[in-house]
């Protein structure tokens, strides 16, 4: 079993995390992705089930969302989650017979404990049901996957309260994260107060760049010239991390991934 990173920024993006793409990319080749794109190819390779642990903040609050996801193909319980003895199960479930995937989604009080750590996972049968159980295990140990820490971010040099070139974004560094961290802006025409805006740019855009664990970036003027001026956005920095693994005589394939996100809605000055 093998670490990857990746990140998921919106709701969008979870259901393209449960949707299945029949197109695979080869994993053995892909052990740190360098940019927008790869995440999302990672994103994208098929698994029989998988699990997605969930963690958003803003800076306008100092609690923070959690949540789990489990998908699985087939009309069935998808899988549930045991989490060192704490489980997690998902009995109420939707099944696409388009997609022939049942999937749920449950939130959670805390789920601090998972961020910032090593463990190992094994898919188990426990009475009637079907987890994936956790164990807490060391880097370095053979099967080990990495979740990062949760990220805490700020944004400074504004102008007037916009992004410009020269602001700046800032995050805690995680010394064990070696993918990096995902900076995203996405544009949406419906979170616009300028109807005149909205009317120029109706199309939804989501653009991002990989950046290395160094704990800051300087907007650029280049990062802003996709965007309509003043117009309204949302600012993600993120990390994440997911283990793919095989299980059963059939060898199907499941994954577990963990991802932390900082969100923000700030304007743009070009």
């Amino acid at each position: 079993m093998k670490n990857y990173f990746l990140l998921i920024f919106t709701s969008s993006l979870v259901i393209f995390f449960f949707s299945c793409k029949d197109e695979a990319i080869d994993l053995a080749e892909v052990d740190k992705p360098t940019t927008f794109e790869e995440y999302f190819q990672i994103l994208g390779t098929p698994t029989d089930g998988a699990i997605l642990i969930q963690s958003s903040g803003t800076p306008f609050s100092d609690s923070r969302a959690y949540n789990v996801n489990s998908r699985i193909k087939g009309d069935r319980m998808p899988f549930g989650l045991d989490l060192n003895g704490e489980k997690i199960s998902f009995k109420d479930y939707y099944f696409s017979k388009l997609k022939n995937i049942s999937y749920a989604e449950i939130d959670q009080n805390d789920l601090s404990d998972v961020y910032g750590g090593y463990f190992n996972f094994e898919v188990v049968q426990l009475g009637s049901e079907v987890f994936i159980k956790t164990a807490p295990s060391k880097k370095g140990e053979n099967g080990s996957i990495y979740i990062p820490e949760l990220i805490q971010a700020q944004i400074t040099n504004l102008s007037n309260g916009n992004i410009v070139a020269g602001t700046t974004i800032t995050w805690n560094v995680d010394p064990d994260n070696e993918n990096g961290v995902i900076l995203g802006v996405e544009y949406c025409p419906l979170s616009q107060t300028d109807s005149t805006i909205r009317d120029l740019y109706p199309e939804r855009s989501l653009n991002g760049i990989t950046l290395s664990e160094s704990g800051s970036y300087v907007v650029k003027a280049e990062d802003l010239l996709h965007l309509p001026n003043e117009a309204r956005v949302t600012l993600y920095v993120g990390r994440a991390g997911i283990g793919i693994t095989t299980f059963g005589p059939d060898n199907q394939t499941f994954s577990v991934a963990g991802y932390t996100l900082f969100s923000s809605y700030q304007y743009i000055a070009r």
